[in-house]
C-alpha cells in the first residue's frame, strides 16, 4: 500500500484512488508523494492528481520509495513508515557518509527524474551542506533493518533558520563500503 504523507498522518492511497479523492490534498502532500515515486512534481494541481493515478497504475515501471526495496541478496529492505523499533542515536554505529557520497547521489545521479538525465541539485547540495554545518541538523537516528540486509537507513530532523516547521528527511545507504546512499527524502518544500 503506499500513502500520501501529510504533515499530521499517511493517507493511504490504492488502485481505486481518483483524480478526484487526490485534488482533496494539498499541492504540496501530492508533490511529496510524486517526489517520493519519481515522477516530474511541477504543473498544476489537476495534472499532478493524473500523475499520482498514473503512478499508482504503473507500479510495475516504477520503483516507489514506499514499497519494499530488494536488495541484491533478495532480502527485501521494508518501508521506513513500518521501522518503529530498531532506531539507536550512539554515533559509533554510524556508517562514514562523504560529502563525496552526498554530491554524486544530489548532482550525477538520476534518481528524481524521469529521464536518464542527472538530478543536478547544486543549490539544495549547498544548502543542506549550510545547514548542518550552521547546526540545523539534529536527532540523527540509524536503523540497520536486519542483520540480513544490505541497507540502512538514516533520519534526522532539520530546524531550518525561518522557523518554518521541522523538516524530516531520511537516506537509505548501504552497509558495507564501498557506502553508497541508494534512495533520499525530505519533507522541506524543495525536496
Amino acid at each position: 500500500m503506499d500513502f500520501i504523507i501529510t504533515s499530521a498522518n499517511l493517507i493511504p492511497i490504492n488502485n481505486k484512488t481518483s483524480v478526484e479523492d487526490v485534488l482533496n490534498y494539498s499541492k504540496v502532500e501530492i508533490q511529496a508523494f510524486l517526489r517520493a515515486n519519481n515522477v516530474k512534481i511541477s504543473e498544476s494541481k489537476l495534472t499532478l492528481a493524473q500523475r499520482v493515478v498514473d503512478t499508482i497504475g504503473s507500479r510495475c515501471d516504477i520503483v516507489s520509495d514506499c514499497a519494499p526495496q530488494s536488495s541484491s541478496c533478495g532480502v527485501e529492505t521494508p518501508e521506513i513508515a513500518v521501522l518503529r523499533a530498531g532506531w539507536t542515536g550512539t554515533s559509533c554505529h554510524f556508517p562514514t557518509v562523504k560529502l563525496s557520497d552526498i554530491e554524486s547521489y544530489l548532482l550525477h545521479s538520476s534518481h528524481r527524474t524521469e529521464d536518464a538525465e542527472k538530478m543536478q541539485c547544486y543549490r539544495q547540495n549547498i544548502r543542506g551542506l549550510n545547514f548542518y554545518k550552521e547546526g540545523f541538523i539534529n536527532k540523527i537516528m540509524i536503523n540497520f533493518i536486519s542483520d540480513s540486509s544490505k541497507h540502512c537507513y538514516i533520519h534526522s530532523k532539520c530546524y531550518p533558520s525561518m522557523q518554518q516547521g521541522v523538516y524530516k528527511q531520511w537516506i537509505l545507504m548501504t552497509k558495507e563500503r564501498p557506502f553508497k546512499v541508494v534512495k533520499a527524502y525530505c519533507t522541506c518544500p524543495a525536496g
